[in-house]
């Protein structure tokens, strides 16, 4: 009887070490994967914040070059406005030297 019960002993030793291995890398894979998700989920949050940051650097951007062409536009239209006006005044110019007969063209 003894002998079986060295048997039974043994076997639930090995059976008790086979379980806390594994436990052991049921733990180990639960640490792992725990260590996954989180450096995912870092690489997420921090992917987030650069495209808000290009976001933010982009509408900077298209603000100041929407300024630019804004102010473009209102000197071009100021230089055309003086154009127009020179242009008007050289033609009432024309038009009174017609009148007064005082026109260059011979």
């Amino acid at each position: 009887m003894s002998g079986s019960l060295l048997k039974v002993c043994f076997a639930y030793i090995k059976n008790s070490l086979n379980l806390f291995q594994l436990i052991k890398h049921t733990n180990m894979k639960k640490l792992f994967l725990g260590l996954l998700v989180a450096a995912f989920t870092l690489s997420i949050y921090s992917c987030r914040e650069t495209t808000e940051e290009n976001v933010e650097n982009n509408l900077e951007e298209v603000e100041t070059d929407l300024e630019e062409t804004g102010e473009d536009i209102e000197s071009g239209l100021e230089e055309a406005g003086d154009e127009i006006e020179q242009a008007g005044e050289q033609t009432e110019q024309e038009i009174e030297e017609e009148i007064n007969e005082t026109d260059d063209i011979q």
